[in-house]
This record gives structure tokens, sequence and C-alpha cells, in this order.
């Protein structure tokens, strides 16, 4: 009896999908076609610019009824130039005869000759340079006696000379000439004035004059700190030079 029942519910049930299946068949074949999507629209042309006709060249252009008037020349100022007369002579222009220039140290002011002639000053720079050797034969030294000569070469030694400077060469009264002189050590250095002299001599004999240069003498000041020198130079621009002892 049950498989009758479920043997009758699967046959209705089939029929009933088939009736189902059909309706829809029918109704899809009642409906159109879809309508054809309808074509874009073109935006119109854009119309070609005209052409302009060229432009004239400004060299074509007919010129003006009344031509521009020339501009005036300018008046050229005259130069005032000043006559020698006015200006001062230290403002000439140089001769050539002007003294050279030194450099300049902070104890014994310019170095150099000075105005003192050239074979004074070699002289004077050679008993310099056998001062600072230490050798009492040197020749510069051999002018000078024993005693004076031993006793400079003492002092000097006590600082441990490495160096010299001289300067401010002049002719004094008595016909010598003198020059400032620093002896320069490692911690101290002394400065003084070296004087010397051209002797000259006449030959009994033969009459002739011969002359030599001698070292006459040597002022030392005391011996002093570099240290403490260089301090006292360092802020002072305007510095009075070594004072010579006449």
């Amino acid at each position: 009896m049950r498989i009758a029942i479920i043997t009758f519910i699967l046959i209705f049930f089939t029929a009933f999908l088939n009736i189902k299946i059909a309706e829809s068949q029918e109704t899809a074949a009642e409906q159109p076609p879809p309508a054809a999507p309808a074509p874009e629209r073109q935006p119109p042309a854009t119309p070609a610019p005209e052409r302009q006709p060229p432009a004239t060249p400004a060299a074509e252009q007919q010129p003006s009824a009344t031509p521009a008037a020339e501009p005036a020349p300018e008046e050229t100022p005259a130069l005032n130039i000043p006559s020698k007369g006015s200006i001062p002579e230290i403002l000439w222009r140089p001769t050539r005869g002007e003294m050279p220039r030194y450099p300049i140290d902070t104890v014994i002011g310019e170095l150099g000759k000075g105005k003192a002639s050239d074979a004074a000053y070699n002289f004077a720079v050679s008993i310099c340079a056998g001062l600072l050797s230490g050798d009492a034969k040197h020749a510069s030294l051999t002018t000078l006696n024993a005693a004076s000569r031993e006793s400079f070469l003492s002092t000097i030694e006590i600082i441990g000379p490495v160096g010299y400077r001289i300067g401010s060469g002049r002719e004094e009264a008595d016909g010598a000439v003198s020059f400032l002189v620093r002896f320069l050590g490692r911690e101290h250095g002394i400065s003084g004035e070296l004087y010397v002299r051209f002797k000259t001599r006449v030959n009994q004999e033969t009459g002739k004059t011969t002359g030599t240069w001698i070292f006459e003498e040597l002022l030392l000041d005391e011996v002093k700190d570099r240290v403490k020198e260089q301090q006292d130079s360092i802020y002072r621009y305007d510095f009075n030079p070594y004072e010579r002892f006449f």
C-alpha cells in the first residue's frame, strides 16, 4: 500500500514539473527579441581656421612724412688738471734717490745700513758674525785690543746667541760710524751700539795713504728676557726704538 502511494506521489510531482517547464518555454517564445543599441552620436566637426594674410615686414612699411631729428652730440667736459705747483712736493713722482726701506726690529728699529756707507756696513756685519761665532781670532775682531775682545765675547756668550740684527747706521761727528746691534738667544737677548772707523796711514817712504776699517767700540746694554720683550711689543704699534748712549 505504501509503495503504491509513494509511486503515485512521484508520478504526480513529475507531471507537475513537466507542466511548469512547458509554460516557461511558451512565455519565452512570445517575448520579442531585444532591440539593437542606438549608434553613438558623433560631435560636430570643428571648422578649419581661416588663413590670415602674412604681416607686412617693418622694412616694407612706408616711412613717415617727417624724419626724426638726430640727437645733438654730447659735449665733453674740460679736464681740470692741477698744475705741479699746486701739488705738495711729497706727492711728486719719486726721483729714485729715496732711501730703501728695511725690516724693523721691535727693539733697535729699522734694520739695514741706514745712512752709513756700504763699506762701513759690510765691516760691521763681519764684526757681528765674528762675535756670534765666539772666535777671538776672527779677522774682524783682531783690530780690537785683547781685553775688550774677551769681555765682549764672554758677555754675549751668556745668552747663547743664535743670531744677530744690525741697523740704523749713521756717521758720527768725530768721523766714526755707529750701528745699533742686537744679539738673540733662545730665551734672552742683548742690544748695544757698535762703532767702527776708517783709519788712514801715510807711508813715510812712498808718501802713499792707505786705510782700513777698525773695530773701535761696542757698548752693550743689560741682558733681557726675550719673552718679556715680545709681550711688551704685542700691543705697541708706535714703539720707540733703542735709544743710543750718545
